[in-house]
């Protein structure tokens, strides 16, 4: 990660800056964290000092986990339900529509006097927890990504996932996702947001159908579903089994 994170980051920012370009803006992660327990959170942080260092007026955008077309987010939920399964369902995410960003991206770079040197944390509206997340999607698909309520123990996961990374020809999933689904996406004091370029972002359940039809059968595609206002989706409460 680091190749990508920190010298790609780096790279890019030192061509940039002995070619003259004015503007310069760096994607990081919200919960970007020198001290993270993820590596791909100290990356990102790291990353974004590099860039500093080189392009000292450079903007970082630190967007939350990001739903929208072809996702590894939604789309996995829908299709993988069982890798979201740890810590209990637990851990609390502000997703962010792909589309905000894309618009507080346009915002950034036209308004220099705002952007310039500054830190955006971009997120959603509203904090889930994952399992309210899953039985969203469950709502939406008719599928049953809920159900069966069970745990998967961190270190069975951890296993799995290391497996998978020496079997696997194609990105599948990590030691380092696992680790992920443990934090909790909690924006940074002292950074600029949404409200500051006058966004108001989407609530994931407004527009969610968008991106979750396909995994409907074709009996159901085209019905309606009960969450036409936000907050509609009725989320229910039953615990995880843990699986010893």
């Amino acid at each position: 990660m680091r190749d990508v994170h920190v010298d790609g980051a780096r790279r890019i920012a030192e061509i940039a800056a002995q070619a003259g370009v004015a503007r310069f803006i760096h994607m990081s992660h919200l919960m970007a964290d020198v001290d993270s327990e993820s590596e791909y959170m100290r990356t990102k942080a790291l990353g974004e000092d590099a860039v500093r260092k080189v392009f000292p007026s450079a903007t970082i955008v630190r967007p939350s986990s990001i739903y929208g077309h072809e996702d590894r987010f939604l789309n996995k939920m829908a299709s993988w339900p069982i890798t979201w399964k740890l810590n209990n369902g637990q851990t609390v995410l502000r997703p962010v529509h792909s589309l905000d960003v894309a618009e507080a991206l346009l915002v950034i770079s036209q308004q220099d006097r705002l952007a310039m040197g500054e830190t955006f944390s971009l997120y959603g509206p509203k904090a889930y927890t994952i399992r309210e997340l899953l039985q969203i999607v469950e709502n939406i698909t008719y599928q049953k990504i809920v159900s069966p309520d069970v745990n998967i123990p961190r270190f069975m996961f951890s296993a799995i996932a290391k497996l998978g990374e020496k079997i696997a020809w194609w990105p599948m999933f990590n030691q380092d996702e696992v680790t992920r689904r443990f934090i909790n996406e909690v924006p940074a004091p002292g950074t600029k947001s949404f409200a500051d370029l006058d966004i108001v972002p989407d609530i994931l359940e407004d527009v969610a159908i968008m991106y979750l039809r396909r995994f409907r059968s074709h009996l159901r595609y085209e019905q309606p579903i009960e969450n036409a206002h936000s907050g509609a989706v009725k989320l229910r409460k039953r615990p995880f089994r843990v699986v010893e």
